[in-house]
């Protein structure tokens, strides 16, 4: 029987593109029935983004990006030279649009990778526009329903749905509604919680 996830996750957050790592490995031996929730955990973010030197300072930053690349060497996960963090909210909303089209599962991908290996802006329609081309989305729906605010109510209820959760970082995981792991540092920590679902591995 399926052990069931839910994950709060945003997508300019480095530990959810581990996390994202994690899970993949862990799908090799467990069966996981996931549903991943856009959560906009900096809403406060200036729509052309932030440094990163900026929002924690230059020693902070450096000391973060070492951490992850350690993180996610052993998952395949190439870190580029982080800079910068983008607003994530058409990141978001464009995700729940590929959950509609069942592209999810590229998108979702593709997202993480493209901006924390090739160092894209996803804060920028055009680089959203581009990603959906490339998982076979409508590019021209997907951006007329970003610029209608189509999916804006959504994120802010799972937004809210997350602070009622206990959401303070991200990834947060909420295994058979009665386990939380908060932005777990690797995947035995995971791998804890599982076992302690009573559910057979594989």
């Amino acid at each position: 029987m399926a052990i069931k996830i839910k994950i709060y996750s945003d997508y300019m957050c480095p530990f959810c593109y581990a996390a994202f790592a994690f899970v993949e490995e862990l799908k090799k031996t467990w069966d996981l029935e996931l549903e991943w929730l856009n959560y906009e955990l900096h809403p406060d973010t200036p729509l052309e983004g932030i440094l990163l030197a900026d929002r924690f300072g230059e020693e902070k930053t450096k000391g973060l990006i070492k951490g992850l690349e350690k993180m996610g060497k052993p998952y395949g996960l190439e870190f580029g030279e982080l800079y910068f963090m983008p607003n994530s909210r058409f990141a978001l909303e464009a995700s729940e649009y590929a959950k509609e089209a069942g592209k999810f599962e590229c998108f979702h991908e593709k997202l993480f990778y493209e901006h924390f290996t090739n160092l894209l802006d996803i804060g920028k329609k055009s680089v959203l526009k581009k990603l959906a081309l490339d998982c076979g989305m409508d590019e021209r729906e997907l951006m007329d329903r970003l610029e209608k605010g189509f999916y804006s109510k959504r994120i802010k209820e799972i937004r809210k749905m997350g602070e009622n959760a206990g959401v303070g970082k991200t990834p947060y995981f909420i295994i058979e509604d009665k386990f939380f792991l908060e932005r777990p540092p690797s995947i035995d920590d995971i791998i804890e919680v599982l076992k302690r679902t009573g559910k057979e591995c594989g």
